[in-house]
């Protein structure tokens, strides 16, 4: 049987105001642990957009990706509203012209400090629902898997992937995967005891990606949780690539 190929939706690089030990920090490494793991593609943001200044961080990330097509840029957005980032249509303009197929958010206090309401990113999700730009989203950075939900359900058409989950949170996560079909999990960190196989009896491996968690943990378990998992290879397959991929395709931009 062909071993697994992957297309990681869950990597990142650059240096951190606080390093987990084992943990690295350089775009040669990450390129390096790609290729030891068969991970083919990755989607990337860069530790600046979240730990110094989007715009920045997405600069930097666009520049050192550029010679690379296995690094897919993962760009950070904000609202515009303080004229930190333009209004959506000209950021649609952008996006479009640097072939950028997803977003991501980093809106926690300990973060960029924003909310996911109506009131400061509606304008935003208009757009990227438009375009069907899929938005990446951490656990840690939604308020909780309740106001994920909330956020899920008032905005049907929006396309959310939902990153470093945990392995408690089922009992939250499939009321939002029973009812709403616009979300997909990002598998790092989805580790109860067989609980992929199970979730994807219940909801289709259609509803999950691959994610390595990579710089902050190794690609080893995530690679390992899939390629022996009690799934069909077909399975496995959607989950190791196709499912981002067919995203990524989506996109109308």
């Amino acid at each position: 049987m062909e071993p697994l190929s992957f297309f990681d939706a869950n990597a990142s690089f650059g240096r951190r105001s606080f390093r987990q030990p084992g943990s690295f920090t350089e775009k040669s490494e990450l390129l390096r642990q790609m290729e030891r793991f068969r991970i083919r593609k990755a989607l990337v943001w860069h530790s600046l957009a979240k730990e110094y200044d989007p715009a920045a961080g997405n600069e930097v990330l666009l520049q050192e990706t550029a010679d690379h097509p296995a690094l897919i840029p993962l760009l950070t957005v904000l609202p515009h509203y303080t004229g930190e980032f333009p209004p959506p249509e000209q950021l649609a303009a952008y996006l479009r012209k640097s072939h950028i197929r997803a977003v991501t958010m980093f809106p926690s206090q300990a973060n960029h400090g924003f909310g996911l309401s109506e009131l400061s990113c509606g304008v935003l999700f208009d757009m990227l629902e438009t375009y069907r730009i899929p938005l990446f989203l951490s656990l840690d950075q939604t308020g909780g898997l309740e106001a994920f939900g909330s956020l899920v359900l008032r905005r049907p058409k929006l396309r959310l992937v939902l990153t470093n989950v945990n392995f408690r949170v089922e009992r939250e996560l499939y009321p939002i995967l029973a009812q709403c079909e616009n979300v997909w999990v990002e598998t790092s960190g989805y580790r109860p005891f067989c609980g992929l196989e199970e979730a994807c009896r219940r909801f289709g491996a259609e509803r999950f990606v691959f994610g390595s968690g990579m710089p902050t943990v190794s690609a080893a378990s995530s690679v390992s949780l899939l390629t022996y998992a009690d799934i069909s290879q077909a399975d496995k397959c959607k989950i190791a690539f196709q499912n981002l991929d067919r995203l990524f395709e989506e996109v109308r931009l």
